[in-house]
């Protein structure tokens, strides 16, 4: 099974790719709504994808349109597909068939709600580089107009993912070769990011094979990382050049753990609307399933949380999880 990829939007709308076996030549996608509080998802369309891909990305931003990534299942080439989420059937609307934009490996985009799009690719093969472009979703065409060619973010360094939001501060998570990552902050200026400040968290709480991260508009940032036997979540906030603390970007972050020690874990993603809803899609190690959970920034539940500081997130640790077959 692949990584699965989940997005929720303040509307409560969710949308998740996912693969049930890794030999598996297409990819689900399931649509959905979480409820009111975060508790619990309610899962409703279930669609087959009419192409074949892998380590598919989907992004939604509160106005409805999707956005997806992927790589192709045979060769080093990368593809978009611009859609639009349905209210009506709570399915996927997608314009058109996907487009090539780029060659590479492990394609990765962000979305905000001013139709702004950053993707990330992988070049080369021994030792890779990660690039990244700007456009802007021209959703009644179902492109991307691009802003600029890819520019260079970082050399010998991989399996990026980043998150965007309205006010333009990016954040973006990369591996160096040494199995740790690393968190960027900067702030979108045209065509380009200005990358102003970097925390290394691996350095503090150990190496792992897999992290991601994301951002909302009020400037609290989740990291979700995996190591053997449990799952690391990271959160903070960024602190903007008017904040009293700083004269410049830069990122708070407190470590907040999660463990899981029925499972093993491996995959996990993570995503946070803007209203403070938390999603945490993850593959069970031991199992043929996909495990979701939600968690609010903003109000304390069995199993969720509460934002008790602006930079400080209260995880309450619980078993209770959604399921859903995986055929």
């Amino acid at each position: 099974m692949e990584a699965p990829n989940i997005d929720i939007n303040k509307e409560r709308q969710v949308v998740l790719t996912y693969k049930p076996k890794w030999y598996s030549k297409n990819t689900f996608w399931r649509t959905g709504r979480s409820c009111s509080d975060g508790e619990e998802i309610n899962w409703m369309a279930k669609e087959l994808s009419y192409y074949s891909g892998k380590l598919s990305v989907i992004k939604i931003n509160d106005s409805g349109t999707i956005v997806e990534t992927f790589q192709s299942r045979l060769f080093q080439r990368c593809y978009y597909h611009i859609g639009r989420f349905d209210k009506d059937t709570h399915t996927i609307k997608w314009t058109g068939s996907p487009f090539y934009f780029s060659s590479g490996s492990n394609p990765y985009v962000t979305l905000n709600n001013r139709g702004t799009v950053v993707v990330t690719v992988d070049k080369g093969i021994i030792r890779r580089d990660t690039l990244y472009r700007i456009g802007c979703v021209n959703e009644s065409n179902g492109i991307i107009s691009w802003r600029s060619n890819f520019t260079l973010f970082k050399r010998n360094c991989c399996n990026a993912s980043s998150s965007l939001n309205d006010h333009g501060i990016v954040v973006l998570s990369v591996r160096t070769y040494e199995m740790s990552f690393s968190i960027f902050v900067g702030q979108l200026k045209g065509s380009i990011i200005c990358f102003q400040s970097v925390i290394d968290p691996c350095s503090q709480y150990g190496a792992c094979l897999f992290a991601s991260v994301a951002l909302n508009n009020s400037g609290n940032i989740v990291w979700v990382k995996a190591q053997q036997k449990q799952v690391f979540l990271i959160t903070g906030r960024v602190l903007q050049p008017n904040d009293s603390e700083t004269s410049g970007l830069k990122c708070k972050l407190r470590l907040n753990t999660l463990r899981i020690l029925e499972r093993q874990l491996q995959f996990p993603h993570v995503c946070v609307s803007h209203s403070g809803i938390v999603g945490l899609s993850y593959q069970a190690k031991l199992q043929r399933s996909i495990r979701l959970s939600s968690r609010s920034l903003s109000t304390i539940y069995s199993f969720t949380g509460t934002l008790v500081h602006p930079d400080i997130l209260e995880l309450v640790e619980d078993s209770s999880v959604n399921f859903f077959p995986d055929n």
